[in-house]
């Protein structure tokens, strides 16, 4: 008899839909294969609109998932991620 566990579409329904959201695992995969990021970069590299991404990370942010640095180069913000 198979368990819950054996059947691959029930398997399906505990993925965590924080980080197995589409857009949030590419930005993950993306942050994984660099030291840190800022949003220009991660915004041109997942090509998402500015409104949709900052949306996202956020979401990774609060769930603990990536870590946010808020700084100013020269005057001008700059958020960089890890």
């Amino acid at each position: 008899m198979a368990t819950d566990g054996d059947k691959p579409i029930r398997r399906l329904m505990t993925l965590d839909r924080t980080v197995h959201e589409p857009a949030r695992l590419a930005i993950l995969l993306l942050l994984s294969a660099v030291e840190r990021a800022d949003f220009l970069f991660i915004l041109d590299e997942t090509g998402m609109s500015k409104g949709n991404l900052s949306s996202h990370l956020s979401k990774l942010e609060g769930a603990g998932c990536i870590r946010v640095e808020k700084t100013f180069v020269d005057k001008i913000p700059r958020t960089e991620y890890e």
